[in-house]
């Protein structure tokens, strides 16, 4: 499951359990309208237990990979907060992959410098 809440310019989204394919197809389009006209954006995703794509879902991403550009470039930051190390310091990587994006992970209790990280100014 994937829950995609949008408060002005900051999204949140909520990954519980495993990501599969009805799961990812579901995804995309509400994830599109949510943001649609957003700019310079920030995200607070929390990747609860089990929060891992299937090889299907992968293969969706790909397929629609224009849209899922279209929806990472609504975004400066993303603050990635997981219990696993493994998944933020690839989630940190991917922020270098991106021009324009930096994405930040974090322990799923620093919520707080989580948020704090998402509203400082950007470097010049």
């Amino acid at each position: 499951m994937i829950e995609v809440k949008r408060n002005g310019k900051r999204v949140e989204l909520v990954v519980e359990g495993p990501i599969n394919l009805a799961a990812m197809q579901d995804f995309i389009p509400r994830a599109l309208i949510a943001t649609e006209g957003l700019k310079h954006g920030s995200m607070l995703m929390h990747l609860g237990e089990g929060a891992w794509p299937t090889l299907a879902a992968v293969g969706l991403e790909l397929v629609e990979l224009p849209k899922m550009i279209r929806l990472i470039r609504r975004f400066d930051r993303i603050a990635v907060m997981t219990d696993r190390d493994w998944i933020g310091e690839l989630a940190e990587f991917e922020g270098l992959l991106i021009p324009g994006l930096k994405i930040e992970a974090f322990d799923l209790d620093e919520l707080a410098e989580a948020s704090a990280w998402l509203k400082e100014p950007l470097p010049a």
